[in-house]
């Protein structure tokens, strides 16, 4: 008690956004206090660590309580690494401490402000219960995966590689290289520079279809398929702009010789308003004819819709063109968008209200759901999940 006492006035000489050399910053916290940093550290980080495993475990209460699961991406992969970070302070310190107690009480204390907590209780434990197997898995592995590495220097970004790609916790690859002789240094703000590579990788790997257009912004597009999704012709629609994507080179032409084509000209136009739909949610384009020349892709930009067209050559700006969308098509997309839902509500109803749509994909052909679970699906519950849906469509 002495000990905490003689170090709060000084803890926030240790806030690891703030200071350059944390070491150096321990040490003069230890001076302040009379004491050998050391030693003020022996007292303190188990401290450090018990309270941050209380709030990681209160935090992913509310979160999972709400529908959130851990995940490798977005918010879904920064509950993992608060679980993953508790979980490794209970290993280091040998804490026979399960979170799914610290879960009980704190779903207890909170209940007169927040009773829903209590009641989403036994769906939290069976997240956390997947997220400990996986974890205890992970540590299987280390072993291996740490020996190999043995042999060269395990640097800071290779720590970071370690966790965002294997979920390896880096007091545990210490601990392994500490058995064979070897010294790792894990930095204060490990999980602050992890969060970072991820959400780095993130915006690299995010997409953005079409090339940019200097009037990008200037246009909009009217929907019309949200009003009647059976209107598969109409004439109304103006051009707002035609652009040009290149030239349909004839068999034996060079490069060079593309500008000298008097062939069809590929490229898009974008209408006042339109029947056709875009690729969006997972669902594949309309198909059909712009004037009888055939529509090869739609898709958003922006406000606007981008209509491609097999020959741009023949549209002008201020044009009212005859639009004609492929009904069958357009019928079995509209039932497959519907199904996919209908299979949502079900698989919401069976497994409980964590279930959301993580990812759809709908063609002429077939329509597949992604749902965020925390396990794999059995048996049971799909023919469970099929039945509902079933009894929910005669519903109808």
């Amino acid at each position: 008690k002495s000990v905490v006492q003689k170090f709060l006035p000084y803890s926030s000489y240790l806030n690891v956004d703030e200071v350059e050399n944390i070491d150096k910053a321990w040490a003069e916290v230890a001076a302040k206090m009379g004491m050998d940093a050391k030693e003020v550290r022996e007292q303190i980080l188990p401290l450090a660590a018990m309270f941050s495993v209380g709030e990681h475990l209160r935090s992913l209460l509310f979160a999972l309580s709400d529908g959130a699961l851990p995940s490798n991406v977005g918010g879904g992969y920064n509950l993992r690494v608060i679980l993953r970070r508790a979980l490794g302070f209970i290993d280091s310190y040998g804490w026979k401490v399960d979170v799914n107690d610290l879960c009980d009480w704190h779903a207890s204390y909170l209940k007169p402000l927040f009773p829903e907590l209590s009641e989403n209780l036994e769906t939290v434990k069976k997240i956390l219960d997947v997220e400990k197997r996986k974890h205890a898995a992970t540590r299987e592995k280390t072993r291996q995966i740490v020996s190999k590495l043995l042999d060269k220097e395990i640097s800071e970004d290779k720590l970071v590689e370690l966790y965002d790609s294997n979920g390896i916790l880096p007091d545990v690859v210490k601990e392994e290289a500490a058995k064979a002789g070897k010294r790792v240094i894990v930095p204060e703000d490990f999980y602050a520079k992890v969060a970072e590579r991820h959400e780095q990788q993130e915006q690299i790997h995010a997409t953005n279809k079409g090339e940019d257009d200097e009037e990008d912004g200037l246009y909009e597009t009217k929907a019309l398929y949200f009003d009647d999704y059976l209107l598969t012709e109409y004439d109304k629609g103006r051009i707002l702009k035609v652009k040009e994507a290149g030239a349909v080179p004839y068999e034996g032409t060079t490069k060079s010789d593309i500008q000298d084509i008097s062939g069809p000209r590929t490229g898009w136009i974008i209408l006042n308003e339109t029947i056709f739909y875009p690729t969006s949610g997972g669902q594949i384009h309309d198909l059909g004819t712009i004037n009888g020349i055939r529509v090869s892709d739609v898709y958003k930009k922006g406000r606007a819709i981008r209509i491609v067209v097999e020959d741009v050559r023949p549209f002008k700006k201020g044009d009212i063109v005859q639009q004609k969308v492929e009904r069958e098509q357009r019928i079995q997309l509209a039932q497959h968008h519907t199904a996919t839902h209908v299979v949502g509500a079900a698989a919401r109803m069976i497994l409980g209200s964590h279930i959301n749509q993580a990812g759809a994909k709908k063609t002429s052909e077939k329509a597949h759901l992604d749902i965020t679970h925390f396990d794999a699906l059995t048996d049971e519950e799909t023919k469970k999940i099929e039945k509902k849906a079933n009894e929910l469509v005669k519903k109808d």
